[in-house]
């Protein structure tokens, strides 16, 4: 199977395992049938549609040396320090950056904030990672996806049609979930936050498990903070981030993998 058909199929194979789970949810709702297992089961099972998709076309593509590489990727803790602070705190701390510009801006008295312990996001944090998207989705779209676009795109071209697709893939969840804004808006968030990710993946080295912990502090911090009052402020921020980015290097040096690793994944490009 060709690289580019690999690669569309495998967004095909997660969307509609995602949605053989998410999409009778929203019919259920609308009193069109009973569900045969609980809801909350069915939406949680959906979010591994990309980590299965990722897994089957990884180990037809390249094989169980594949398979075993890519495992390697979600499990790679060696990377620069700086990547591992971004990846855990630029979540939250844009959260509350766009909270206090919504406070200015509309001139209305600071959001309050709830009081959260460190115990608290201590149990939260390893629960969201787990069940709560960075393991379902990572894998899939940063560890098998994004290589693949970034062979055939710059990083900046790769992110943009990730970050659509990324998008698309949750619509359902507009039926089913409590959801902070409009699609329209989430779309619009979700582009300049895959430029983000991008970045951080390409420089801790292609490491998912860097994507994860994003994904995680950004969920995490969604539980925790009244981001939808504000949510519109943080999209702009993301693009003022995103923006950034552009204008520092985007010059794409080929990460040289290891003998051994040599044609069994697609090298990453380096923001």
């Amino acid at each position: 199977m060709g690289r580019s058909r690999s690669l569309i199929s495998f967004f095909v194979l997660a969307y509609t395992l995602t949605w053989l789970c998410w999409l009778p949810i929203a019919a259920a709702r609308a009193g069109w049938f009973r569900l045969p297992v609980p809801e909350d089961r069915l939406a949680d099972l959906g979010q591994f549609g990309p980590l299965i998709s990722a897994l089957l076309f990884t180990l037809r593509e390249r094989g169980t040396a594949g398979l075993k590489l890519l495992i390697r990727a979600a499990l790679r803790w060696r990377m620069n320090p700086l990547w591992l602070l971004v990846a855990l705190f630029f979540p939250p701390l844009s959260y509350l950056a766009a909270l206090q510009f919504h406070s200015w801006w509309t001139t209305d008295p600071p959001v309050p904030l709830p009081k959260v312990t460190a115990e608290a996001l201590l149990l939260t944090f390893p629960f969201v990672l787990v069940t709560g998207g960075p393991l379902g989705e990572e894998i899939g779209w940063r560890g098998f996806a994004l290589p693949r676009l970034q062979q055939r795109w710059t990083p900046l071209l790769a992110s943009l049609v990730l970050g659509v697709l990324w998008a698309g893939w949750h619509l359902p969840l507009w039926w089913i979930a409590r959801v902070p804004t409009s699609f329209g808006w989430y779309l619009a968030s979700m582009i300049p936050l895959c430029f983000v990710l991008t970045c951080v993946f390409n420089r801790s080295g292609g490491s998912i498990l860097a994507a994860m912990l994003f994904h995680a502090s950004l969920n995490t911090g969604f539980l925790h903070l009244p981001i939808a009052l504000a949510y519109r402020e943080w999209a702009l921020l993301l693009w003022l981030v995103a923006l950034a980015l552009f204008a520092g290097r985007q010059d794409r040096p080929q990460v040289a993998p290891k003998r051994q690793d040599q044609g069994v994944l697609p090298s990453i490009g380096s923001w």
